[in-house]
């Protein structure tokens, strides 16, 4: 929660300077903290940095097709001597209704320090990154796009805020060829609102909550990727242009056995990409997948419920005196042929009536539909 002191000359200042700021704003989507780079690597406290060896390689990134703790198996070959950011050979972006990613030909080993490296060029530090399940996350940042660009930005820079903050993040898979990578790239968002203006003090409170993922925003992304891939910009911009959305209801709630779940209104594979699609975008671990038998396997991370903690009653469930709190679930999905059904369970495969458990079936209700 911030606290922003206000007055009246203040205002009225800031407005005359933004007014004639207002022509020189950027239309770019997506601009955010470039010179605040973040290349070390976070060491704990009280060791050293390990020197740099091939036998530090990042493991494997394994298929679908198999449970990623089982996958164990380490790319060949010296890294060492390839080239720094080799332009790509080839690249397409597959749409599937309203789901789309990035096949590009690169080995998932490149692609996955490639991405790193891209990241952070982009201003983002890497808040979590799991080789094993093939998932790397930034931290927050501001995204700068409505601030202004002209002479006194830098001055505007110290005293406003957009009050928008982004987050991303990419998921990679194998393919059946070694050399090919399938890229899951996806947004989340937070924007800060005020709400206590109507109240007569010197004083607005405000507090930052969940805004609706931006797929405007993951085609930016996915197109400076391929431009910091060496790909020419109008090319890339032909590969992630966009598709007009179809407006149809994917999706509704159902009971079975006394517990909710979701009708999806559309095939097993589709459903599976599009739950994963999902689990990104809400920001939860993802700790293992086992597509066979249509499982995810998924936590509730501490960055997770401090941005649903808002909602009042829901603290209390969480936080309150109702001992330790079921964070750990199975999101299972069910072929019935040109339908599927999604559901929340705990570990052992029972509905679970807990909580949480009803929180993300409902913001997964949201996004499959």
């Amino acid at each position: 929660m911030l606290t922003i002191l206000r007055s009246s000359r203040k205002w009225i200042w800031l407005l005359v300077i933004l007014s004639l700021a207002a022509c020189s704003t950027t239309n770019r989507k997506g601009k955010y903290n470039t010179g605040a780079v973040d290349t070390s690597l976070d060491v704990p406290p009280g060791l050293s940095k390990p020197k740099q060896t091939e036998s530090m390689a990042v493991p494997s990134i394994a298929s679908d097709r198999t449970s990623y703790s089982k996958y164990q198996q380490r790319d060949s070959g010296d890294s060492a001597n390839r080239d720094l950011l080799p332009p790509i050979k080839n690249a397409k972006l597959v749409r599937d209704g309203d789901l789309r990613w990035l096949e590009i030909e690169l080995p998932p080993q490149q692609v996955w320090d490639d991405m790193i490296r891209f990241l952070r060029s982009e201003g983002f530090k890497i808040k979590y990154q799991n080789p094993a399940t093939g998932v790397i996350q930034t931290d927050w940042q501001e995204n700068q796009e409505y601030l202004p660009t002209n002479w006194f930005a830098r001055t505007m820079n110290k005293l406003s805020s957009t009050g928008l903050m982004d987050r991303y993040r990419v998921r990679l898979e194998r393919t059946d060829d070694p050399n090919r990578t399938v890229i899951y790239l996806s947004h989340a968002g937070m924007e800060e609102i005020a709400y206590n203006e109507a109240v007569n003090t010197d004083v607005v409170d405000t507090l930052w909550q969940p805004r609706s993922s931006d797929p405007e925003l993951e085609a930016e992304m996915l197109l400076r990727f391929l431009v910091f891939q060496g790909m020419a910009e109008p090319e890339a911009e032909k590969i992630v242009a966009p598709e007009e959305k179809e407006d149809v209801i994917r999706a509704e709630f159902a009971n079975v056995d006394g517990a909710k779940v979701i009708n999806v209104k559309e095939n097993f594979p589709r459903t599976w990409r599009r739950v994963g699609l999902a689990i990104d975008r809400l920001g939860l671990t993802l700790d293992d997948k086992v597509r066979s038998d249509g499982i995810y396997l998924i936590s509730l991370n501490e960055d997770f419920l401090k941005t649903h903690q808002e909602e009042e009653g829901l603290v209390g469930k969480l936080f309150g005196g109702g001992g330790k709190q079921q964070t750990e679930f199975a999101i299972n999905i069910v072929d019935q042929g040109e339908t599927s059904v999604v559901s929340v369970k705990d570990r052992d495969g029972k509905y679970s009536d807990a909580p949480n458990a009803a929180l993300v079936t409902e913001l997964l209700y949201a996004q499959l539909r």
